[in-house]
């Protein structure tokens, strides 16, 4: 399995409550962008053609697949998962409204935050970090990313994606 998180993209089409109509659809199309990434990358490095595309090959169809993956499984795969903090802090950060595949980050709720991101960078897979424009980072450097960012705007947004390729089965 690997795990992918990416910054998404905060600028003013995110405006009022996260969980506005407005923002759903953003979110949902920011959210799809970072899954059309992943697919293409993957497809592009395994040598998928449009051709297994079209014919639907099996090449095609194992490149790359998207997981659910619950609390559960991140308790399995983590080795400081502590099962209260992290419920607490998922709670005070994830839109459960909207998706709990997206955390958030504004000035109330950093230190659940930055739980719950160490949390997922430590998970025991293959974890990478991008942001917006899709430039990979190791997990300080994201985090300090994140912090730099936020001097400038009280409101994040991280869409994570578990997901395997061929390799990864």
């Amino acid at each position: 399995m690997i795990f992918s998180v990416q910054l998404l993209k905060n600028d003013e089409q995110f405006t009022g409550e996260l969980n506005s109509e407005h923002n759903r659809k953003h979110l949902d199309f920011l959210k799809q962008e970072h899954e059309w990434f992943l697919s293409d990358r993957e497809y592009k490095s395994q040598g998928i053609t449009k051709e297994d595309e079209e014919n639907e090959t099996e090449a095609f169809y194992n490149a790359f697949a998207i997981f659910d993956m619950t609390r559960e499984d991140i308790e399995e795969n983590s080795e400081t998962f502590e099962s209260e903090k992290f419920d607490k802090s998922l709670l005070n950060c994830c839109l459960l409204d909207i998706d709990t595949d997206c955390i958030y980050l504004n000035t109330k709720n950093s230190n659940d935050f930055y739980y719950v991101l160490k949390v997922l960078s430590e998970l025991d897979c293959e974890v990478n970090f991008i942001d917006e424009k899709y430039i990979e980072y190791d997990y300080s450097s994201f985090k300090n990313l994140i912090s730099e960012k936020q001097k400038t705007t009280n409101q994040f947004v991280i869409n994570y994606i578990p997901y395997s390729n061929e390799e990864g089965w």
